[in-house]
């Protein structure tokens, strides 16, 4: 199964941010806020590591809140038409998250749980429904957060035999390119 991808790139500080996805030749840009504070958000990850019986519940809230924040007007259309032409096509969707320097806040956000809310009753995770959500920091990591060369990272690629076929080839030349960065 082939994928295409979306770039989110997504830049400021303090209570506002800007949020630019690409596609294709297409661009949308908008303001948000997070819908939660730090320690919100926090919490919400403490309650999730816990597995209480509530978790579910919590995690769909929390992405659907911020999937609300940051998907709202045109960047959320953008997606829409993204993920239509990649259902249509029968692809996969790829959302490559590459914050900037000064939003090192937002590297903690829990990006995965992204849940579309505009999917009514159920609001579907984006994770569930064809959609990876990668946290594309490599290159816009702060040097805080930045590790010695070299850095060793194990990888597993499946291709379960019931599901459509991924090209691994195509996955492995993706962190080959990463190597020569």
């Amino acid at each position: 199964m082939e994928l295409h991808d979306l770039v989110l790139a997504l830049e400021g500080s303090g209570s506002t941010y800007r949020a630019q996805l690409r596609w294709n030749e297409i661009e949308a840009g908008s303001e948000f806020r997070l819908p939660r504070s730090a320690v919100a958000l926090q919490g919400v990850l403490a309650q999730l590591a816990r597995s209480s019986g509530d978790s579910w519940e919590a995690a769909r809230s929390l992405g659907s809140d911020l999937f609300e924040a940051v998907f709202g007007g045109d960047l959320g259309n953008l997606l829409e038409n993204a993920l239509g032409q990649a259902r249509s096509e029968e692809r996969e969707q790829r959302l490559w998250l590459e914050p900037r320097e000064e939003a090192r806040e937002l590297f903690g956000v829990p990006w995965e749980l992204l849940c579309d809310s505009r999917q009514l009753p159920e609001k579907e995770f984006l994770a569930l429904s064809g959609v990876s959500v990668i946290r594309g920091w490599l290159s816009s990591m702060p040097p805080s957060h930045q590790s010695e060369a070299p850095l060793r990272l194990l990888v597993g690629i499946a291709s379960p035999s019931e599901l459509a076929a991924i090209d691994i080839e195509g996955e492995k030349a993706l962190f080959d390119q990463l190597e020569q960065h």
